[in-house]
């Protein structure tokens, strides 16, 4: 993989989320409790094999890659959402903080659930 954003979900698989996944170094995925993401280092038919042999077949997997891709016949296609990458590629200057920042404590955690109902 020459960029992170070829892979993104590949990338979270195998650096900081890595505690959160399972497989190999060809072909990884999330706890479900976690995420529907999973990933193969590179698109090969053996790979996308690995990961099949690898899965829970109850659950649905999200798989993401940025060229158009030919999924195996092992696979159930349940959707192709072709989306945008939109890459901010040059630097850029924060402004002056004109707010005060209130550290989150565990009495903000009902406000903080309330939101994730939201989204």
């Amino acid at each position: 993989m020459e960029n992170v954003l070829d892979s993104p979900a590949w990338h979270a698989l195998n650096t900081r989320n890595r505690g959160l996944s399972f497989g190999n170094d060809k072909a990884r995925y999330f706890d479900r409790a976690v995420s529907p993401f999973a990933a193969i280092q590179e698109i090969s038919d053996e790979n996308f094999q690995i990961l099949f042999n690898a899965v829970d077949h109850e659950s649905t997997i999200l798989f993401m890659t940025p060229v158009e891709t030919d999924i195996p016949s092992c696979w159930k296609k349940l959707h192709l959402v072709k989306g945008i990458q939109m890459v901010w590629d040059t630097s850029a200057t924060m402004g002056e903080v004109t707010m005060s920042l209130k550290p989150l404590t565990y009495e903000h955690v009902p406000q903080m659930v309330e939101l994730t109902k939201l989204t």
